[in-house]
């Protein structure tokens, strides 16, 4: 990909190229090989301002490079794209029957509300009329069942709570009524992810509780200089 460098572009797109995604057998190194020359000398071509790298297929939490991708990775830094100013993010997942109900609001005078999102279904946490807190999940995965083997799966946009309002169970009572609605409409499993940051274990522990454990490690933010006067 080639980005534009008008205003429509973000600051950190604006001039850069991309490959996209990149994949291949393992044991044809050689084809990914001639893949990643060729991709690259394409953005040299195009004298991006810098060259960014990913692994975005169109499959839910498939992004980054994953550890499962060790030949991929291999290829990316032999080419000399390094994620040093890229992040680590974990995918944790699990089942939504075990679930438990919201029961009541755990502050007094906290009320629920279910809302479009910028991205999906959001359930916001209102107290005195001001969001303190969401829990946004998509569940459209199955583009209208072309996709039939993401029924039944949904992924975590948005779930946050106010500082002054952590440990007081705001987050995990959102959680909760956000399974909820998930059941009544088929969904059965669920996705969230996480930053390799030191709130990190706490992340883990705090989704353990629902059930969802770690199933993938990516690494995101590939990218190596260009070949414009900027980059």
């Amino acid at each position: 990909k080639r980005y534009g460098t008008d205003d429509r572009v973000s600051d950190s797109y604006r001039g850069a190229g991309e490959v996209s995604w990149l994949v291949f057998w393992p044991n044809h190194r050689r084809a990914g090989q001639a893949m990643i020359e060729a991709a690259v000398q394409q953005l040299d071509a195009w004298a991006v301002r810098v060259q960014y790298a990913d692994g975005l297929l169109p499959t839910t939490a498939t992004y980054g490079v994953p550890d499962a991708w060790p030949h991929v990775r291999r290829l990316y830094e032999g080419a000399g794209f390094d994620p040093a100013d890229g992040q680590v993010e974990f995918q944790v997942a699990g089942p939504l029957a075990g679930v438990g109900d919201p029961g009541e609001p755990p502050i007094a005078g906290l009320v629920l509300q279910r809302a479009v999102g910028p991205m999906a279904t959001s359930f916001n946490a209102l107290l005195d009329g001001e969001v303190v807190g969401e829990f946004e999940v998509d569940d459209n995965h199955s583009a209208g069942g072309s996709k039939i083997r993401l029924a039944g799966w949904a992924d975590e946009c948005n779930h946050w709570v106010r500082e002054d309002l952590r440990g007081r169970g705001v987050g995990s009572w959102l959680f909760r009524h956000g399974s909820a609605w998930l059941r009544l409409g088929g969904t059965e499993r669920l996705i969230a992810y996480l930053i390799d940051n030191d709130g990190l274990d706490a992340g883990l522990r705090y989704y353990s509780r629902f059930g969802l454990e770690p199933i993938n490690r990516t690494v995101r933010g590939w990218q190596r200089p260009g070949t414009s006067s900027g980059g």
